[in-house]
């Protein structure tokens, strides 16, 4: 990684930090021995699984438009995207910030916005919960 690079992870990891004490001191004292780990457990792994299918999904798509990309490229893409959802109001930023990186990342001649569509309407489809 550049010196760049480092600043910004440093700094990310650094305000992570400080919004997590934050968090701690607004709720007070508690347990984290009486944490059900399990649960934990299981609501990580979800994750992984969502982002997975996500990361999927769009090389799907691309693959089918005849753009070979490698899955931990989109999965690293994929995790930028949902942190800039995660910051934005109501995930407006996801879209966006995965259409820049992909233009940035694989120099991209057509649309994103098509490829996008098709994504939400795939995850949509496949989405049990979306019924």
């Amino acid at each position: 990684m550049t010196k760049n690079q480092w600043i910004g992870f440093m700094l990310a990891l650094l305000l992570s930090f400080a919004g997590i004490l934050y968090l701690w001191n607004q709720a007070g004292s508690f347990n984290i021995l009486s944490f059900h780990w399990g649960w934990v457990l299981i609501t990580f792994l979800s994750f992984l699984l969502l982002w997975f299918c996500d990361s999927s999904a769009l090389r799907s798509i691309l693959q089918s438009q005849g753009i070979k990309v490698p899955i931990l490229l989109l999965f690293k893409l994929t995790l930028s995207g949902f942190f800039f959802g995660a910051i934005t109001p109501f995930q407006i930023g996801n879209i966006p910030a995965l259409t820049v990186l992909l233009e940035k990342t694989m120099f991209l001649s057509k649309p994103v916005s098509l490829l996008f569509c098709l994504k939400v309407q795939l995850m949509e489809f496949f989405d049990p919960l979306s019924l």
